[in-house]
């Protein structure tokens, strides 16, 4: 009686240790990314290209720009992307190329987080002879410059489940170059090849903690606030080729309106 009691205890012991640690957050290292429904190219009644920009000054995508800092637990969408990237685990690809046909290697994907400044001044040389001088600033960009995201994507209409979906292709962070008043991408990366990393860290949820997604959560379920750029056209063209100002909004509303449309429009009752 007294060896089935002790193993009782033991048991539920062992038991409670087990639901204890389960309930402590530990890293999903195990975790794999969910297989996206069977397609066929057959199945596909109707395909759209969209590209898209992702503003990260956006409230609700600040899960995709914080944390920022060494001594904390998280990293953001930038820091993943980039040590995948570096590590060798995840492709970079030209950022002018959204076809993902030239990759690039490591020691160019650094030099294009290099953010160089000149600077000159005057000197005296031991003759009382002025001549000017030319000191270059090299300086790393880090993960807070980041602030947009372009993404690519299919929108396509399943036959065979008769629903409108849609896949990511990739996706490319974007700085903006204050000096040239520009916004400079840094590297397109594949989406399908980087779900397996993204799938493995999770994203900041400050209501939440209990509740925490990672980042190819948020890209799955489309947690992410974002406006049309572009959709594939005859032309080429973006939107802000052949509109400008307020037009632009108004046209990227268009865009959208039509491809949610398109499905109603397809049944009759």
């Amino acid at each position: 009686m007294k060896v089935l009691l002790n193993l009782f205890c033991f048991l539920f012991v062992c038991r409670f240790e087990a639901q204890v640690s389960k309930t402590v957050w530990t890293p999903n290292s195990g975790r794999r990314p969910l297989s996206h429904q069977y397609l066929r190219e057959a199945d596909i009644g109707w395909a759209k290209r969209i590209w898209r920009t992702i503003d990260l000054r956006d409230r609700l995508n600040y899960p995709l720009y914080f944390p920022h800092g060494e001594y904390v637990s998280k990293s953001s969408l930038f820091d993943v992307l980039y040590s995948a990237v570096i590590d060798g685990r995840i492709t970079a690809y030209n950022p002018n190329d959204d076809e993902f046909l030239h990759p690039m290697t490591v020691i160019e994907v650094r030099a294009r987080l290099l953010r160089r400044d000149s600077s000159r001044y005057v000197n005296i040389d031991n003759d009382g002879n002025e001549f000017l001088v030319t000191y270059e600033n090299k300086d790393s960009i880090g993960a807070e410059s980041i602030i947009q995201y372009y993404v690519k994507e299919d929108w396509f209409f399943d036959t065979r489940r008769s629903v409108l979906d849609v896949r990511i292709l990739g996706i490319c962070p974007v700085i903006y170059d204050e000096k040239k008043q520009i916004f400079r991408p840094i590297f397109w990366v594949y989406m399908e090849e980087c779900r397996p990393v993204l799938v493995q860290h999770l994203a900041g949820n400050g209501r939440n903690t209990a509740r925490e997604l990672s980042f190819d959560d948020i890209f799955i379920k489309r947690i992410f606030n974002s406006y049309i750029t572009k959709e594939s056209n005859l032309f080429d063209r973006s939107i802000e080729d052949y509109t400008e100002g307020r037009e632009k909004w108004l046209e990227a509303e268009r865009i959208k309106n039509r491809i949610y449309n398109m499905e109603s429009d397809l049944w009759q009752y």
